[in-house]
């Protein structure tokens, strides 16, 4: 499930020369300079320079928050939580108020595997700012991993109230009705994940998983093709569909995506066993015993 990152919301009007090309000299540069080129840079995906902006102008302007967020935000991105942790922290103690900084460093106790204080920052957020439906969203999943499910559910259900257009909640919320054994809710939110993000092949495949828990065989075919169609070198969706293909009377079908699983990932033991099944029940009883050995060697139980 993804995360998604929220900086303050920030209009450039106009595209500032920066230092770091060379335009104007360190000279003429104030803090504000540095910080518009940091965002630039930020912009365009070249965080490692960006951070350099924004140390830039915190050098020249200790209190200056955004540019504390900025560059921790940078951090993050480049998979440095530690550091984006401080500037976040930084900025909390120049402005304890704010809901998106609470949000972005929960996210980086988040990547840095520190799910408690991630949880007190969403919530912290979430007090901030009432209808904050993205970390409504996080919030959510890290309920889901401590196997809160009421929580989870009523966070993903609050989020798709103030954020109706939001593809994730709904995912999200599908995954938890899922685990409860509620298929056809399940198969509701997928599809709105769906139906607003039409290439959602995470979507397409967790439903094409609840249509076969419901004995929706061919409907899960078709959910599984469109994954396939949408990543077409993922090898596990090709045994979820051979397994589907197999219960609808397809053994040859089912035969042909085991053989591209393999193809795919040799060390995709599903696919092995899978495949050695319906050797047997051929009577091919050498290719069966051939897979079926395979896949235990593999680490197939």
């Amino acid at each position: 499930m993804r995360r998604k990152i929220l900086l303050s919301a920030i209009v450039l009007t106009i595209l500032l020369v920066c230092a770091t090309i060379g335009i104007l000299s360190h000279k003429k540069m104030n803090a504000k300079s540095y910080f518009s080129c940091g965002v630039t840079l930020c912009h365009q995906g070249k965080y490692e320079l960006a951070i350099a902006d924004f140390t830039k102008a915190i050098e020249l302007k200790p209190d200056y928050i955004s540019a504390y967020n900025r560059r921790g935000f940078s951090y993050n991105c480049i998979g440095k939580p530690t550091l984006a942790l401080a500037d976040f922290t930084k900025s909390l103690l120049l402005k304890p108020d704010d809901p998106i900084t609470y949000y972005n460093r929960g996210l980086a106790y988040d990547h840095d595997g520190k799910m408690g204080f991630a949880l007190a920052d969403y919530t912290k957020a979430i007090k901030l700012k009432s209808n904050f439906a993205e970390a409504m969203v996080n919030r959510a999943i890290i309920y889901h991993q401590m196997g809160k499910q009421e929580l989870d559910l009523a966070d993903l259900t609050q989020a798709i109230h103030y954020q109706p257009d939001d593809a994730i909640a709904y995912y999200n919320r599908g995954t938890a009705y899922d685990d409860s054994g509620k298929q056809g809710l399940a198969i509701a939110d997928y599809s709105k994940a769906i139906e607003l993000s039409p290439d959602y092949a995470n979507a397409y495949n967790n439903r094409g998983i609840a249509f076969s828990l419901s004995g929706e065989e061919h409907l899960a075919i078709a959910d599984y093709s469109k994954v396939i169609e949408l990543t077409p070198n993922d090898a596990y969706i090709h045994v979820l569909r051979g397994i589907s293909y197999h219960l609808t009377g397809n053994p040859d079908l089912a035969l042909d995506d085991y053989s591209i699983a393999i193809a795919l990932d040799p060390h995709c033991t599903n696919a092995y066993h899978e495949r050695g099944k319906i050797y047997q029940q051929l009577g091919q009883q050498d290719l069966a015993k051939q897979d079926l050995d395979k896949a235990r060697a593999l680490g197939y139980h």
